[in-house]
């Protein structure tokens, strides 16, 4: 019977200081706001549709000769879909599954030849169709030289453009993972001080428990337990949690302790701290993982 008592006085307590840390929690937001999870937006969509409009730009070029060359068709078009394709999605998951510094400072690397072939071929070309309408040359191994260099600059340059859009998603995805790393460091430093403060002022709502160590009946070997030593037993158990509970709302350091360490202070039986911990974390800290 006194155990009894002793159980629904507990459970008093606990509604009591859960009611008390709501409002306390309450008026502590009201002044320090809990940090927001954050809402990453993208700032690269320009550079991401200047990319896929170099790559369409880049497969058609490559893709008028590459289709020819096969026989046309759908024979010239699947082959044109195997190999144009194909290039772009390998370079672009290459980079993606494999991004370090290296990666990247191989692609700006890449990038820099790209310029340089764009540039070769744009001037050449440039300059080649200004001396053929002057008349001032009329050599076709030039103009093969360049139709030679449109080859080749088309699939490089796609090839080129796959891996920069890989960099570029990455850089998105590693933004995304930064701000939420910094989010969970503010999240977790604004629930320590918040414990700390509640802790301190606590008391002021009336909040006050006094923390003693169970005592463990002992039993003969070979006893058997009654029905009624088994609800004793459950009592106890009960009484173990709510001291495990009261005690890192008294102490919120307590919880980062392991389960060995808090049960052989309080104690108590390690499934005990187990499941006081859990419940400390879901309904004082606000996570349920």
């Amino acid at each position: 019977m006194n155990e009894q008592t002793e159980l629904t006085q507990y459970d008093e307590l606990a509604i009591k200081h859960n009611a008390a840390l709501i409002a306390y929690r309450s008026m502590y937001e009201a002044h320090t706001p809990q940090p927001q999870e954050p809402v990453t937006k993208r700032d690269n969509l320009i550079t991401l549709g200047v990319l896929a409009t170099l790559i369409l730009a880049s497969i058609i070029v490559s893709g008028s000769r590459t289709i020819p060359e096969f026989g046309g068709g759908i024979v010239g078009i699947s082959a044109f879909i195997m190999l144009e394709c194909s290039i772009v999605i390998f370079a672009f998951l290459r980079t993606r599954r494999n991004f370090t510094k290296e990666r990247l400072k191989d692609v700006i690397k890449l990038a820099r030849r790209g310029l340089v072939l764009a540039f070769v071929v744009t001037v050449a070309a440039n300059i080649d169709k200004i001396l053929t309408e002057k008349s001032l040359i009329e050599s076709e191994s030039v103009q093969t030289a360049i139709f030679l260099l449109v080859s080749v600059s088309a699939p490089t340059l796609a090839f080129i453009s796959g891996d920069m859009l890989a960099i570029e998603s990455m850089a998105y995805l590693q933004k995304v993972q930064g701000e939420q790393r910094d989010y969970d460091k503010k999240l977790k430093a604004w629930k320590r001080d918040f414990m700390k403060s509640w802790n301190s002022q606590k008391s002021r709502f009336g909040v006050t428990v006094t923390v003693e160590k169970p005592q463990k009946p002992a039993l003969s070997s070979g006893v058997q337990l009654s029905n009624g030593q088994i609800g004793q037993k459950r009592t106890r158990e009960s009484k173990a949690f709510n001291i495990v509970f009261d005690y890192l709302m008294l102490n919120a350091d307590a919880y980062e302790l392991p389960v060995r360490t808090l049960a052989e202070q309080l104690g108590v039986s390690k499934s005990t701290v187990d499941n006081a911990k859990q419940i400390y974390r879901e309904k004082v800290l606000g996570d349920s993982t």
